[in-house]
């Protein structure tokens, strides 16, 4: 009956979703059953049901978001009231209540409603997993906020999906990384591609990608030879302009600081490898930042002059100094790419509404990253 994706729960068919609303009519919404696939003028009413006065409901199911919601409800009215059918068990003189279910609500479905006469109530639906084999379905009226749950027992059939051996660009990139370090870049690999069946591993250029399409990405691993590492990049929520009241948050490739275990620091990146280095980074002079962050050398009489980069290499104290005038003259807190300096994992949390969150994991932002992949699918 219902079907794991990832983390989500969702019914296997919108005929799974019809039959369990069908079952549950009188706790959901207080009325009996009366017909389901109704056709009446060439339209197919999902369900139809009345309350204890003969007042007609019509409910339209939608097991995935669908623009279309309003205009079929609408339709659904007109043939019934035109045709009066099962006037028997229908009261046509008393108002219809019109309800559209779905996990979530396409933008025009809201479009349509403001300008339709006919007043339909809007029910967003989910499923909870409560215990090992049990569930809850819940709906929620998005104007009223009143909630109806529904709770049912069902034992998952797990299903492990099968993982291959890696290929042999990964292998490649993996051959002079210690045997801790390896380990711990496959267990990430093998919980990416053990989410969800559509999830693919792809190779592209130099990097390994996995998603289910080139758009459709959500993380990738690459060799980084100024570092002498694997450098790994997420699809997730980000900002990428300085938090103003007209900013947005969007999905982006983002680079993440991490030692396969924590995470330090994270930056957009929007293809390859990019000049942004974190401020630990930056501090010890291991990679050379953007230009405009390098210390400007002064001349001394009878001395060549140092080149930019040479100085910033040699001199710890002028690599803290320019480190503190380059966070103060482009402000830590901007996240753009072109700033050359990562955000430190607690500025991107509060960047992104997520100060609450404590954890420093690299699992909960590959989580995350799947999670964001998935509702992309």
């Amino acid at each position: 009956m219902i079907s794991q994706s990832g983390t989500n729960w969702s019914f296997v068919s919108e005929a799974q979703l019809e039959d369990f609303v069908w079952s549950h009519l009188e706790e959901l919404f207080g009325v009996t059953p009366l017909a389901r696939q109704f056709s009446v003028d060439n339209q197919i009413c999902d369900i139809l049901a009345v309350d204890s006065e003969k007042r007609l409901t019509i409910i339209e199911l939608k097991n995935s978001e669908d623009r279309y919601l309003v205009n079929q409800l609408t339709r659904y009215y007109d043939a019934l009231v035109t045709n009066k059918s099962l006037s028997e068990s229908i009261d046509y003189r008393k108002s219809i209540q019109l309800i559209g279910i779905t996990p979530t609500f396409h933008r025009d479905n809201w479009s349509d409603k403001k300008y339709n006469r006919l007043k339909i109530q809007f029910w967003e639906f989910n499923l909870n997993q409560l215990a090992k084999s049990q569930f809850q379905f819940s709906v929620k009226n998005l104007e009223t906020k009143e909630q109806k749950n529904v709770s049912f027992g069902f034992e998952p059939v797990q299903t492990e999906i099968q993982i291959l051996e890696p290929p042999r660009k990964l292998l490649k990139m993996l051959a002079d990384t210690s045997e801790g370090k390896r380990g711990k870049i496959l267990e990430i690999r093998k919980k990416i591609l053990s989410f969800h069946e559509r999830m693919k591993e792809y190779s592209s250029g130099s990097a390994v990608l996995y998603g289910s399409a080139k758009n459709k990405t959500c993380a990738e691993l690459r060799f980084d030879s100024k570092r002498n590492d694997v450098a790994l990049f997420l699809w997730i929520p980000y900002m990428i302009a300085r938090p103003t009241r007209n900013s947005q948050q969007c999905i982006a490739r983002v680079r993440i600081w991490t030692n396969w275990l924590t995470v330090t620091d994270v930056g957009h990146v929007p293809k390859g490898f990019g000049n942004m280095v974190s401020q630990q980074e930056f501090l010890i002079g291991k990679v050379k930042p953007l230009a405009k962050l390098l210390p400007k050398p002064r001349r001394k009489q009878n001395q060549k002059v140092e080149s930019r980069a040479e100085k910033y290499f040699r001199s710890e104290s002028t690599r803290k100094i320019r480190l503190l005038g380059a966070i103060s003259e482009w402000d830590k807190s901007n996240p753009h790419y072109r700033n050359g300096l990562a955000l430190p994992l607690a500025t991107y949390l509060q960047l992104n509404n997520k100060e609450h969150s404590k954890s420093e994991g690299l699992e909960d932002f590959v989580d995350l990253a799947l999670n964001t992949w998935l509702e992309k699918l």
